[in-house]
């Protein structure tokens, strides 16, 4: 392919840990696109595989600049370090369990050809085989939980127009270098897991578009590698980041009517997963209390929780001990905000969805959304911002 001077120069950066089952796809993809290879550099983070990974793409992939941490730093982390190492005007992100078509990269680069206000551009992603949905656009619900539109959902036409999104995924993404670093990059508090939700709202706040590209097409294999870490790890990422999000990107108006409610959801949810025996924390007409009532610390005192269940009580523990941290970042996302919230609750999708399936949980977020006033925020919002 001949050089075209007006296509920027990119970067490829890829987090990766232990990926060496999936890495050979990956990067073989990459030497097929239909981009002048004088224009593009790819570089592999590495978070201290055990595998050998490093080596093996080091000895088939040798155009592939490795940069390599003595340890596990998180994905957000690994996607920053490779930004600051980078060379290219835009940079693209790509998951080490992904691949990608030839124009991959030239359909993402078009639309900030295109549009010079748009800073990120998410691909439409398809499972391994490319016979479901992995990421068909974005939303969220009102207390942070993002969702990917389509997940597991047969590819359609659907899924074929070009629209803005709240937050393109970091599996298959372009950002804009200069853009990405004057905003802070991702958040390197959330390790793993809504970096990308985070980095998505930011942008819109600050005046900028995130776009999704029906026409760059990557394959993934989901959480190839988270699935070999524990839940009940996962499931801090999954409790905590949503709220640090809403924390750090809603308005102060919107956040004194949310705030409330995120976290008396949150805490609903937690006592579903602990199945707390309640007969042992209820007072009976027959109890006696003598005292054995100041043995607060003994065996017989103790009861069993669900390791999902501590997760979230891990969350909230990380969320009190960062807030000081959390704020600070708050105000200098406030301070330089373009763009009023009401805009970009248009790109939410549905903020009203329920993260437990039972009636019960649906009545609930019900009557504590209209308590706090949390339902008129979304009031007559039509889907899609320009």
């Amino acid at each position: 392919m001949s050089i075209d001077l007006n296509l920027p120069r990119v970067s490829v950066v890829i987090a990766n840990l232990d990926g060496k089952e999936t890495l050979g796809s990956c990067l073989g993809s990459l030497r097929h696109v239909d981009y002048p290879k004088e224009l593009f550099e790819v570089l592999l983070v590495d978070n201290g595989s055990k595998d050998g990974s490093p080596r093996l793409v080091e000895k088939t992939f040798p155009e592939v600049k490795i940069i390599e941490n003595e340890r596990n730093v998180g994905v957000a982390a690994a996607n920053n370090i490779g930004v600051r190492n980078s060379s290219g005007e835009f940079v693209a992100f790509l998951n080490n369990d992904a691949r990608v078509n030839r124009t991959w990269l030239i359909e993402l680069i078009k639309l900030t050809i295109r549009d010079s206000t748009v800073a990120s551009v998410g691909s439409k992603i398809l499972s391994w085989d490319g016979k479901t949905i992995d990421y068909g656009g974005a939303g969220t619900n009102f207390h942070g939980i993002a969702f990917q539109e389509g997940y597991k959902e047969p590819d359609s036409d659907r899924f074929n127009h070009e629209r803005p999104v709240l937050f393109a995924t970091a599996a298959s993404m372009l950002v804009n270098r200069k853009v990405f670093l004057d905003i802070g990059g991702f958040d390197e508090d959330y390790f793993a897991y809504y970096e990308d939700v985070d980095l998505g709202w930011r942008l819109w706040i600050l005046g900028h578009k995130v776009i999704y590209s029906p026409t760059s097409i990557a394959y993934h294999y989901h959480s190839r590698t988270s699935q070999r870490i524990g839940i009940e790890k996962l499931r801090v990422f999954h409790i905590r980041n949503p709220l640090y999000t809403i924390i750090k990107n809603y308005s102060q108006e919107s956040l004194e009517k949310t705030l409330a409610a995120a976290l008396l959801l949150s805490i609903k949810r937690t006592l579903l997963l602990a199945q707390l025996e309640e007969s042992k924390f209820r007072i009976d007409p027959h109890d006696t209390f003598g005292s054995s009532r100041i043995h607060l610390r003994g065996a017989s005192d103790s009861v069993s929780l669900p390791k999902v269940a501590g997760s979230d009580l891990m969350a909230y523990s990380d969320i009190l001990a960062n807030l000081p941290n959390l704020l600070k970042k708050r105000e200098g996302i406030q301070n330089r905000r373009k763009r009023d919230d009401r805009e970009i609750f248009k790109l939410f999708v549905n903020p009203h969805w329920a993260a437990e399936p039972s009636a019960e949980y649906h009545s609930l977020q019900s009557l504590i959304e209209e308590w706090l006033g949390v339902a008129p925020l979304f009031e007559n919002q039509a889907q899609g911002l320009q």
